[in-house]
């Protein structure tokens, strides 16, 4: 996962993760362990209204030379966030298979 920049921003605007986790209405380790490894949609969704900033905003840019790669896809009921080549590799790969699978049931009745 893309390193966020959420520290950075509070610190910016004078606030702390417990400002934020009290904004949110969590306390603050439920929020930093659901903003560690892979957050969801709607707690990104939620910070950002929090922090006044767009979802972009949220992630470290990256240099001018690299290819960025961020977004959001809804795959079925899953919300995955893409935001490295690998990230986009796998989605691409989950939704081939579950394409795959849904033809052979098709052609299978």
């Amino acid at each position: 996962m893309e390193e966020l920049r959420i520290k950075e921003i509070l610190k910016q605007q004078g606030k702390t993760m417990q400002d934020l986790a009290d904004m949110i209405g969590i306390n603050r380790v439920n929020l930093s362990n659901s903003l560690n490894g892979n957050p969801t949609l709607e707690r990104l969704k939620q910070v950002a209204d929090c922090l006044n900033v767009d979802i972009k905003d949220l992630f470290k840019k990256k240099k001018k030379n690299e290819v960025q790669i961020l977004g959001v896809i809804k795959l079925n009921d899953d919300i995955l966030v893409i935001d490295n080549y690998s990230s986009l590799e796998h989605v691409y790969s989950q939704a081939k298979s579950l394409n795959e699978k849904y033809i052979s049931e098709i052609e299978g009745q």
